[in-house]
């Protein structure tokens, strides 16, 4: 990956200074212990995943509803409906990028798009594919001119957009099913927990933005936090969170004072446009709004979104599936199941398998595309 963007010399041109060579090189390239117990987890890791989707869609979803059932479902489908699909699927895609065009300025939506679905790609093949995910964003925004400070703002903002709006709309479905019907107190008990800690993290939030001394005392209370609870791994303490939480603060906060309103918006529209395609799988498939409701598909979809913020599989596959068939199914009239699973197959096909093809052909866009490359902006003017 020479013409990558990712530079081994330092920002300002120069060389790094000589580092001893890792154990592994010293031995004449023979892997060291740790080596091999990273490289062993990640191979356990991998094969667990694959044997939880291998049981989701061999086992767990059959149940529901059996593969001819489904495909004589699909086959219902006319020109109509399928129009809306990919309609639904580009404005998905569209409103998926929009969050790092609003958090990088200059950044153009058509270069998001071969961003995210790139990284998308990477992101949903591999097993904790996200740090590699990561290395292909950075790689790209650097070739594309961006600074190290303002890819690191761009990354910290859109971060805190997308976990606020998902710890948010988990908190929406459960009033929306209050207002469509009844719900249990004890639910309703959770919502409103659920709403007190989202504007505490809101308020904690402002108040960094706002004060560095308070960026700083949270940064210290982290640090005392993370190294109590290392104490017990027999390793730590964490030092320096307070200096860092203050240059998250210093990197991020013009930022955020000035495009708030733009990042909010493409947080909540990066997120929703994901159920939009859902309910048009749902609609298009025959399930009506008897059947599953407005209220009963957002909660579903909301728990799910949250449920697979935890890497256990690449992308969430098979947990998505199975939870989005299990929670739709349940309470339905009987025989609605091959609809609603055909339903979440397309939403599933829409929204992850779409990504690899897409990935592969945004990638050599990126690849090919020079006339997006750009020197690295200084950093002492990167600034805006």
């Amino acid at each position: 990956m020479s013409d990558s963007g990712i530079s081994t010399g330092s920002s300002d041109g120069s060389q790094p200074a000589e580092e001893p060579l890792p154990e592994s090189s010293a031995n004449g390239g023979e892997p060291s212990t740790g080596d091999k117990k990273f490289t062993a987890k990640r191979v356990l890791s991998g094969l667990i995943s694959l044997a939880i989707v291998v049981w989701v869609f061999a086992v767990a979803i059959p149940k529901f509803a059996s593969y001819g059932a489904m495909f004589e479902e699909l086959k219902t489908v006319a020109f109509p409906g399928i129009a809306l699909l990919i309609l639904a699927t580009l404005l998905n895609v569209v409103a998926y990028s929009s969050l790092w065009s609003a958090s990088l300025p200059g950044l153009k939506l058509s270069q998001a798009v071969v961003m995210t679905q790139a990284s998308a790609g990477v992101n949903n093949a591999l097993p904790a594919g996200g740090p590699i995910s990561m290395g292909l964003i950075w790689a790209m925004l650097r070739s594309w001119g961006f600074s190290t400070t303002r890819i690191v703002q761009a990354t910290t903002v859109s971060g805190i957009g997308n976990a606020l709006v998902k710890l948010a709309i988990p908190v929406l479905a459960v009033i929306l099913l209050a207002i469509d019907r009844s719900v249990d107190k004890r639910v309703l008990g959770l919502a409103a927990l659920g709403l007190v800690i989202l504007a505490v993290l809101i308020v904690i939030l402002i108040l960094v933005v706002r004060s560095d001394s308070f960026a700083r005392r949270i940064g210290r209370g982290l640090q005392r936090f993370v190294s109590a609870l290392m104490k017990f791994f027999r390793r730590g303490p964490i030092e320096g969170w307070d200096d860092k939480a203050s240059e998250i603060r210093s990197d991020t906060v013009e930022l955020l004072t000035s495009r708030w309103k733009q990042i909010s918006l493409a947080s909540i529209a990066s997120q929703l446009a994901f159920f939009v395609v859902l309910l048009v799988s749902l609609r298009v498939l025959g399930v009506n709004s008897h059947d599953v409701g407005f209220a009963e598909a957002f909660s579903a979809f909301a728990i799910v979104r949250l449920v697979t913020t935890i890497p256990i599989t690449p992308g969430g596959v098979g947990i998505t599936q199975l939870g989005l068939v299990g929670m739709l199914a349940a309470g339905t009239p009987e025989g609605t199941e091959p609809e609603i699973a055909a339903a979440v197959m397309v939403y599933t096909a829409l929204t992850y398998l779409i990504t690899f093809p897409l990935g592969i052909i945004c990638y050599l866009v990126w690849r090919g595309e020079r006339n997006w490359r750009k020197p690295i902006e200084e950093e002492a003017g990167s600034q805006q």
